[in-house]
């Protein structure tokens, strides 16, 4: 970034923060008010960046009795500003247009619409899922994690046989990445150790010595392929195609 454009940048933050101010003005008070009672639906609710979104769009977008925007005011009421700034200030509506679009829809009356997913049975009918993001293995859903981890704080409910089969599963799935049982041994490696030799009855067990050596074998074709993200956004296009296969 050259020294010119930082400084109109910064310039910028500045003319927003006048902006701010100039819209707060009493006399923007009841144009304010009726510009929520007829957008600010779900306000009971609203974050942040809503609220952010509507006082844009108050500022930038609502046309008042004369029939002016406030910016459009604010930069009537300021002829010191050189045209850079006049352009840079007004070409704020096209900005907040477009981040309003992404995130309320075209029309800021209507609530957006909630996004929905389904989930498989595995983890609807679970008693706890972990969801897990990994920088190397991206995103994954895991089914009766609590299980799991209760086992690497406790091995003594390996005696009990759920705790045990859910345990040897998470180390005999496939679909069930090395990543995640180093993240739960990580946390107790003695207490590990004590896990695997039980499940695998191999009394001289160390996680630090052959936790790797574990993995890699029960665990061959992950390392034996790149890795590749679990869940992958599709479009209804490409979704409808892989239904089909």
């Amino acid at each position: 970034m050259s020294m010119v454009d930082a400084a109109l940048l910064r310039r910028a933050g500045d003319l927003k923060g006048e902006l701010v101010a100039f819209s707060q003005q009493p006399r923007y008070d009841r144009a304010m008010s009726s510009f929520l009672a007829e957008y600010g639906n779900g306000l009971e609710s609203a974050d942040e960046q809503r609220w952010m979104l509507l006082w844009d769009g108050f500022t930038l977008e609502h046309r008042l009795a004369d029939g002016q925007t406030v910016v459009e005011q604010f930069v009537e009421a300021r002829p010191d500003l050189p045209e850079v700034e006049r352009e840079m200030v007004l070409g704020l509506d096209g900005y907040y247009t477009y981040c309003r679009d992404s995130v309320l829809g075209p029309d800021p009356k209507v609530s957006p619409s909630m996004v929905s997913m389904s989930l498989p049975p595995d983890l609807t009918g679970a008693e706890t899922v972990a969801l897990i993001y990994d920088e190397t293995d991206g995103l994954g859903f895991y089914a009766e994690f609590g299980l799991v981890e209760e086992a690497f704080v406790n091995p003594d409910v390996l005696r009990r046989r759920r705790w045990r089969e859910r345990t040897l599963s998470y180390l005999e799935d496939d679909s069930v990445e090395p990543m995640v049982l180093r993240r739960l041994a990580a946390r107790h490696p003695e207490k590990a150790s004590v896990v695997f030799r039980r499940l695998l009855k191999r009394p001289r067990f160390d996680w630090v010595r052959d936790g790797e050596a574990l993995m890699r074998e029960f665990k061959p074709l992950y390392f034996h392929r790149l890795p590749r993200p679990r869940v992958s956004p599709l479009s209804e296009r490409l979704a409808e195609f892989a239904r089909r296969r």
